[in-house]
């Protein structure tokens, strides 16, 4: 990425600063081995803190910034905390018996149908891709399906968010179409455009046509920028899904073009 894409994206210095100096304060929360605990809140939480505070150091790093307080100053490093964390919350040996909320003991059949997943996987599986770990990347392609809960996760995902990741990852799989033509129908009857051109990017690249991947990747990027990036937020800072797509695509050596610079800049690439 171009070393000014947090300027040319919106983002302030003084802003980035801010939030470098918090993520460093707080590494004791996140830079840190998982709890050695029965209970399944605490590894949540654990993992939830190495989740957005490790893709926040991830997102300034990949848009050029130069984090001024180590360890932070190795983003690629805190990108791979986001996944390790991931594989750890879910399959980790603590999923076989834990207590959750109220006193509930699971299993692991039971973790699986009742606990949050879409945060850990939306930022997980990009993170892993970026970072060409495809080991990791396959391990978490393994978990959606349509038993899992729906999770509107922390920024108010809809049932066709969930849908869409459940798609693909299962015709990343290799699974027939009959497998996951339910979520397919809920991404393209819904009301949500971002799921609907993420869909139409994945498509293309399923098809392997890198003429229609570059067209619709650009037009899901293009979204990104017009209507969710916020440079008041670092969530938004890449675009999760065109992340994952691209790498996707590179991993397929697909040889599509390029979208416009100032919509690559929203993929990270480390």
């Amino acid at each position: 990425m171009s070393e000014a894409a947090w300027a040319e994206l919106g983002y302030e210095r003084e802003f980035l600063d801010r939030v470098a100096a918090l993520e460093s304060d707080d590494t004791d929360s996140w830079m840190c081995d998982p709890p050695a605990s029965s209970d399944g809140t605490l590894i949540q939480g654990w993992a939830t803190d190495v989740n957005t505070s490790g893709s926040r150091v991830f997102a300034m790093g990949s848009m050029g910034y130069t984090i001024p307080h180590p360890p932070l100053d190795d983003w690629r490093a805190a990108g791979r905390r986001v996944v390790a964390a991931s594989l750890y919350y879910f399959y980790g040996a603590w999923r076989a018996s834990f207590e959750w909320h109220y006193g509930e003991h699971y299993d692991r059949a039971q973790a699986r149908g009742n606990l949050p997943w879409i945060d850990m996987y939306s930022f997980g599986l990009p993170i892993a891709l970026s970072l060409g770990d495809w080991a990791a990347a396959d391990k978490l392609l393994e978990w959606p399906g349509p038993d899992l809960p729906f999770d509107e996760g922390l920024d108010d995902l809809t049932e066709e968010d969930n849908a869409y990741q459940i798609w693909l990852a299962s015709r990343l799989r290799g699974e027939p179409a009959t497998a996951c033509e339910a979520q397919l129908g809920a991404v393209l009857r819904g009301r949500r455009k971002r799921p609907k051109l993420a869909q139409a990017a994945a498509q293309a690249l399923l098809d392997r046509d890198p003429t229609a991947f570059t067209q619709a990747l650009t037009a899901q990027l293009r979204h990104h920028r017009q209507r969710e990036l916020d440079p008041k937020q670092l969530d938004c800072a890449f675009c999760l899904e065109a992340t994952a797509l691209w790498h996707l695509a590179r991993r397929q050596d697909l040889k599509a073009q390029e979208p416009p610079h100032e919509l690559m800049i929203l993929i990270a690439r480390p």
